[in-house]
């Protein structure tokens, strides 16, 4: 299915002046749906390749949105990383339950060392922010 979806936002890329602006966000969302989508059935029946193949191609989607400067792309390329990213954390401890507390022990600690972090550095962090924000406006 992913040449189906590359083959849907090539054309939503190349047929962007005929069609009303109105449709671009949603057909780029469907193209990058169908992309991602299409291992999700295979990792249902707990297949570890197709987790990392979900991986690597929602990698390649928020890097096309980079490229190609486009929002819809970042926001379901980053969604589904961070849904692959938790499904990876669930697989791993129907095997080994040690693995779930000591992941979250992990992220409590780094979302508390991140606050702290972003505490000391408040000024240059809210410019990073205004400047990635205005940045970001500019895309489609």
């Amino acid at each position: 299915m992913v040449p189906v979806g590359l083959s849907v936002l090539g054309l939503i890329e190349i047929l962007k002046k005929e069609l009303p602006s109105s449709s671009h966000d949603p057909l780029r969302y469907i193209g990058a749906l169908i992309i991602l989508v299409s291992p999700v059935f295979d990792i249902l029946s707990g297949s570890w390749a197709h987790l990392l193949s979900l991986l690597v191609l929602s990698t390649l989607v928020v890097l096309l949105s980079i490229g190609l400067r486009l929002r819809a792309l970042m926001y379901t390329g980053t969604a589904f990383i961070l849904a692959d990213l938790a499904g990876m954390i669930f697989r791993a401890t129907e095997d080994r339950m040690s693995l779930l507390w000591i992941g979250g022990l992990g992220l409590g600690i780094a979302v508390i060392a991140l606050a702290a972090i972003c505490e000391n550095h408040r000024d240059r962090v809210l410019a990073r922010i205004r400047s990635l924000s205005a940045a970001l406006a500019t895309w489609e």
